[in-house]
């Protein structure tokens, strides 16, 4: 099996993740030095709640600096949720820069919903032309929970949300996957996301 590391740095929700990962026979285990950092087969950057507090904490860490340089070896990295918002350039609710991997900055809704808290589909061609959906259906819903949304239109592979189509439901650029949504709390369609991700995305 592939080893798979997730951060816990204090503001994601590392328990509920390590579950779902087990729902599919994976065994995730958290990074507890630099050195496993730059060795897994991949590595899991969660993420709940303020992304001020998110990035301060992750800043903190002594793991910061061999998460960059994990990603300038172009190793395998996924973001969940404010994990997926922080690879990019700046989140404005914190008013900081982000890990700046993937450029682009990640704004608040500034129309109707200008907040997604439910359950919503994914726009289904787009979604096909990632390679994520094996197990799938079009009609399968997923559950989101943010203010603050990715960026699109920035050389990343952006799948939008079908009920609002502007804003992206994943982004996929060379090593890097972020998913805005919540896995672990999607149901089986969410697991079989993450499956598809370590096994289909990245060959592991």
């Amino acid at each position: 099996m592939p080893d798979i590391k997730i951060i816990n740095y204090g503001s994601g929700n590392t328990g509920s993740l390590v579950a779902a990962f087990r729902r599919i026979g994976v065994n995730l285990t958290t990074v507890r030095t630099a050195d496993e950092i730059l060795t897994a087969d991949l590595l899991v950057l969660p993420g709940v709640g303020s992304a001020k507090t998110a990035l301060s904490s992750l800043g903190l860490t002594h793991l910061a600096e061999s998460l960059h340089q994990r990603n300038k070896m172009s190793r395998p990295i996924l973001g969940i949720c404010l994990g997926a918002q922080m690879l990019h350039q700046y989140l404005h609710e914190a008013e900081l820069s982000g890990l700046g991997w993937i450029p682009g900055e990640v704004r608040a809704f500034d129309r109707a919903p200008f907040f997604n808290n439910g359950w919503c589909h994914i726009e289904w061609e787009a979604f096909m032309e990632t390679g994520l959906t094996r197990g799938l259906k079009s009609t399968d819903t997923f559950y989101f929970n943010h203010q603050y949304f990715l960026p699109s239109d920035n050389g990343a592979k952006t799948v939008a949300i079908a009920e609002i189509p502007h804003v992206p439901a994943l982004c996929l650029r060379d090593h890097l996957c972020g998913i805005q949504f919540h896995p672990e709390k999607s149901q089986a369609q969410g697991a079989i996301v993450l499956r598809n991700v370590i096994f289909d995305h990245y060959g592991l």
